[in-house]
């Protein structure tokens, strides 16, 4: 007989056993990978990663921001979906609600700064033009 119980433990077993496609890599119900090809914030996020059917990463907790961490360890400068369009967002629609980043970030100090970069040790550069690499999340 199926019930709710049935239903909440299916829905656990579907998460944990989400498969990513290739290179892609698991974040709890997410799929990311990472791309070092050079590219602007919104070539990143219009023509590569919604074209992938997703967005540029989003970072909800501290977990999420080390685990996006590792994958560019190598590569410092790194978009994220993060947008100021008067008030910080995310591109994928989720809440804006991560607030550890480095001391006084984001801040927007420098006009024109609307876009998130991470580094390794979890500052944030504010950059709208620099060309960085990019994390694509997938929601599956």
């Amino acid at each position: 007989m199926y019930d709710l119980l049935d239903e909440a433990v299916f829905r656990q077993y579907t998460l944990v056993c989400l498969m990513c496609p290739g290179e892609w890599r698991q974040f709890g119900s997410h799929c990311v990978i990472f791309d070092e090809t050079p590219r602007s914030w919104a070539a990143a996020e219009v023509f590569h990663c919604q074209s992938l059917g997703g967005h540029l990463a989003s970072v909800h907790s501290w977990l999420e921001s080390i685990f996006l961490q590792a994958l560019t360890i190598d590569l410092p400068l790194t978009w994220i979906g993060g947008t100021d369009g008067g008030h910080w967002s995310w591109t994928d629609g989720s809440g804006f609600n991560y607030r550890q980043w480095a001391e006084g970030m984001p801040n927007n100090s420098i006009a024109g700064e609307s876009c998130i970069q991470i580094n390794f040790g979890g500052t944030v550069i504010l950059i709208l033009i620099h060309l960085s690499n990019l994390n694509c999340e997938f929601i599956e």
